[in-house]
């Protein structure tokens, strides 16, 4: 296993996309569970969503608000900072 300090820059470019469609995605999916402020975009965003009968751009939406996109890619380089690595063909566990 690697740490975000092992990795080449490349690798960790692809590690900081994965984590933001992973927050993208469980945002869509209502996992995610957010601040008063935070909820107030999203909510803006899902209703604008809604009213124009296209639900499947709310990822695309989400990144066009600038406090959310901030939020967001904030998130997603801790996200990638705290992960593990495998190393190419090292077997691991998902749980």
């Amino acid at each position: 296993m690697r740490r975000w300090n092992e990795l080449t820059k490349d690798e960790k470019e692809k590690a900081q996309k994965k984590a933001l469609e992973t927050i993208l995605m469980e945002v869509c999916e209502g996992i995610l569970v957010f601040g008063a402020k935070v909820q107030e975009h999203l909510d803006k965003a899902i209703e604008e969503m809604e009213r124009m009968q296209t639900p499947w751009f709310l990822a695309e939406r989400l990144m066009e608000d600038e406090f959310l996109t901030s939020k967001f890619h904030k998130w997603a380089s801790r996200l990638a900072n705290l992960a593990f690595y495998p190393d190419p063909n090292e077997n691991i566990l998902r749980i």
